[in-house]
């Protein structure tokens, strides 16, 4: 009777989503691997449940037993972050003053992450994804994950020219999405925690300037939909397109930043893993968007981040390893954003796509 009450816990265990709202289950899961005396298998279970819930009641409990049977050894990495998940901050948009030099605090990794809540109202983001579901995908480039609204420098196949032709039309675009000054709202955030540093789109020259960001629609039901990255990776693998940010930007480490416009019912989650770029072995870097990295990296704590529609995410994507997770439901993931760096001479801080 008890194997088969473990088979049945074990294929449950398999099948369980590492989803930010399942983590009561995976406590769960703990509490009956415990009850089994398969102590190993609920200490499994306790990471899961914790990576995506620090404090989780239930989870915690768990590992105090296991500690208290003297069946394992509870170090404080089971129970919180470590380097690359701590620091974070969580403000509104009006508090932001209170980080004057926000933006050079990630750079340097006081701070890992900021979320400023209600960057846009929700009248604001409701009008810009009634106009992007409009476009009934013109004008939209496929992707791996759905479909990109823009042109990215890290896109395949980037041509300069037409991307400087394309530029302006595109950010007059933006503004007729959001119904507003896109690149003046934005601004007017940055400049806030920019430590007095100009903030400004990068330009080549006068008919060479960039665009701020770009729309990524994310559909449900696909896999694997981002895989596991980091920025410095994709900046080192597209130094041709990048050669002008080279020269003006601090673009090594450099900084995403993202706004939500529609959120899914289910996953979509940006997922932030607890190794940086430099504590990365030079064999695994060389594991490109393999099953390989994957799996190494899934092994790490991990924190889970899921932002309201108006939202903005500011965080060391050039650094932390991150994802989207897998999308369940009928709705789709829009979010708009880009890259942020400081200016090599230490006066502006730029951001693009």
């Amino acid at each position: 009777m008890q194997d088969t009450v473990d088979r049945l816990i074990n294929s449950y265990h398999q099948k369980l989503t590492v989803r930010l709202e399942n983590a009561p289950l995976f406590g769960q899961v703990a509490d009956l691997y415990y009850q089994l005396g398969k102590f190993d298998e609920a200490l499994s279970a306790c990471k899961q449940a914790l990576q995506l819930q620090s404090n989780l009641a239930s989870a915690v409990l768990i590992l105090k037993k296991l500690q208290a049977l003297g069946k394992i050894q509870i170090t404080t990495d089971l129970v919180t972050p470590n380097s690359s998940l701590k620091n974070w901050i969580s403000i509104d948009a009006e508090s932001v003053r209170d980080y004057p030099d926000g933006i050079n605090q990630i750079y340097r990794g006081e701070l890992n992450l900021m979320l400023i809540k209600k960057v846009f109202s929700e009248a604001e983001i409701f009008n810009a994804k009634t106009r992007i579901e409009k476009k009934n995908h013109e004008g939209l480039a496929h992707h791996r994950f759905g479909e990109i609204l823009g042109f990215s420098r890290l896109q395949p196949g980037f041509n300069k020219e037409t991307f400087f032709k394309e530029s302006l039309p595109f950010r007059e675009e933006l503004n007729q999405i959001f119904g507003i000054d896109f690149e003046a709202r934005i601004e007017k955030i940055l400049t806030k925690i920019s430590g007095g540093r100009n903030v400004e789109i990068p330009a080549e020259n006068p008919n060479g300037v960039y665009i701020p960001a770009t729309v990524r629609i994310f559909h449900p039901n696909k896999v694997d939909i981002l895989p596991v990255h980091t920025d410095n990776e994709h900046f080192e693998m597209h130094q041709v397109s990048c050669a002008h940010l080279n020269q003006i930007a601090k673009l090594q480490d450099s900084l995403s930043y993202l706004i939500v416009i529609e959120k899914p019912e289910k996953g979509g989650e940006l997922v932030l893993y607890d190794l940086l770029w430099e504590q990365t072995p030079q064999t695994l870097k060389e594991q490109f968007d393999t099953a390989v990295r994957a799996r190494h990296l899934e092994q790490l704590n991990k924190k889970y981040l899921a932002p309201n529609p108006g939202d903005m995410v500011i965080f060391n994507a050039g650094r932390i390893w991150h994802k989207v997770s897998d999308i369940q439901g009928k709705k789709n993931r829009i979010t708009v954003g880009g890259f942020m760096s400081i200016s090599k001479d230490n006066e502006k801080v730029f951001y693009w796509e």
